[in-house]
């Protein structure tokens, strides 16, 4: 698993032009599906698998 640090800037208005330069695009390699365990009461669990994208 890849760990990454995240920080939060505010910006104003003013900025929104130098953000819009940004990419913000990515990979899907796998998603996550829930299962509830025992309908919800025992809690949830996370299964990975491939992305079906293409």
């Amino acid at each position: 698993m890849h760990n990454s640090n995240l920080d939060i800037h505010r910006i104003t208005a003013d900025q929104f032009a130098e953000y819009a330069k940004l990419s913000i695009a990515f990979t899907v390699e796998s998603v996550l599906s829930v299962d509830l365990v025992d309908g919800g009461l025992g809690g949830v669990r996370l299964r990975g698998g491939p992305s079906r994208l293409t």
